[in-house]
């Protein structure tokens, strides 16, 4: 072995020259340990890969455990303790189901809600948010308003289709993932012999026709009472000529630039005095200063109307 330092030669396996004192590079030791230092780089790496792997094949997303729950016409994973409760539905029309569900149980940032129906369609959905990104048959949707946010995952199923909105990406896409629509048939069947699954939550109770192409929003007024449990009324004027026909209603509020709801899509029929009613799903903790009024025709694949109204932010009744 020759030394690097004085080129003296000196016997293999020596660690210090005998002419300088100088270090001695041991090559056959050296790459010895470094081929041991890449096989232990490579096993940890493999291990890594496979923990990963058995994280989400045990549908553990973030910290947020998946597991399947059957709804009535559907199946789908759902965050556990979750507990997903039926906010509003229409089933009068076997050829118009829509459902939806709010989370009321743990996870609600997470996912806090998803739509189902049988002409629920994607342009609904790109009305009102930004497309995001594709993954696989899932279309995600970015909804976005002075730095608060939320997604919306869409899949377009065999016999219905569902919209999940929540905070958190990977949780909404995977719940769309495993979403089954197998016995969504038999809800439109139960549907048809006039066995409704749930009422809607429209205050309208009059038979409802298919709704004109050429429905507006004419003018109406929003009213809240001055308790915290009060919940905020809308009174939509479309004209008394469009007394019986059947819409859906989608009304978004929200408070200095923060949504407040979730803009569920309500079915509702237009009273004999030309007028949509229809109440928030719940009481808000804020009074809202903006209004967003979609207004869609009976199978809420077409929008008719739009109005934006501003309000102030306190109780009572408020005219546009």
């Amino acid at each position: 072995m020759k030394c690097p330092k004085c080129g003296s030669e000196n016997s293999s396996g020596a660690k210090f020259c005998k002419s300088c004192g100088g270090p001695l590079e041991n090559t056959e030791t050296t790459k010895t340990e470094n081929k041991n230092r890449m096989i232990i780089i490579a096993l940890v790496a493999a291990i890594a890969v496979l923990a990963i792997g058995v994280v989400l094949a045990s549908g553990v997303l973030n910290g947020v455990e998946l597991e399947n729950q059957e709804f009535e016409g559907f199946k789908m994973d759902v965050p556990v303790d979750s507990k997903f409760v039926l906010d509003e539905s229409y089933t009068t029309n076997p050829k118009n189901i829509f459902v939806g569900y709010l989370n009321d149980g743990e996870h609600q940032m997470d996912a806090f809600g998803f739509q189902v129906g049988n002409n629920l369609s994607e342009d609904t959905v790109a009305a009102l948010a930004e497309f995001d990104h594709s993954d696989g048959d899932i279309k995600i949707y970015k909804n976005e308003s002075d730095g608060d946010r939320f997604y919306e995952a869409f899949k377009e199923g065999n016999d219905a289709n569902i919209v999940i909105l929540g905070d958190n990406v990977d949780v909404i896409t995977k719940m769309a993932k495993s979403f089954n629509d197998k016995g969504f048939k038999k809800l439109a069947k139960t549907s048809e012999d006039s066995k409704p699954v749930t009422t809607q939550t429209s205050q309208s109770t009059q038979a409802s026709a298919p709704a004109t192409t050429s429905m507006s929003i004419l003018g109406g007024s929003f009213s809240t009472g001055s308790e915290l449990e009060d919940k905020t009324y809308a009174s939509i004027y479309v004209g008394a000529n469009h007394a019986g026909e059947s819409v859906q209603l989608q009304i978004w509020y929200s408070r200095d630039g923060s949504t407040l709801n979730h803009g569920n899509m309500v079915p509702v029929t237009v009273d004999s005095s030309g007028y949509l009613e229809v109440s928030s799903a719940d009481a808000y903790s804020k009074f809202p200063d903006f209004a967003e009024i979609n207004l869609y025709d009976g199978s809420g694949s077409k929008l008719l109307d739009t109005r934006s109204v501003s309000l102030s932010p306190t109780s009572g009744t408020q005219n546009f």
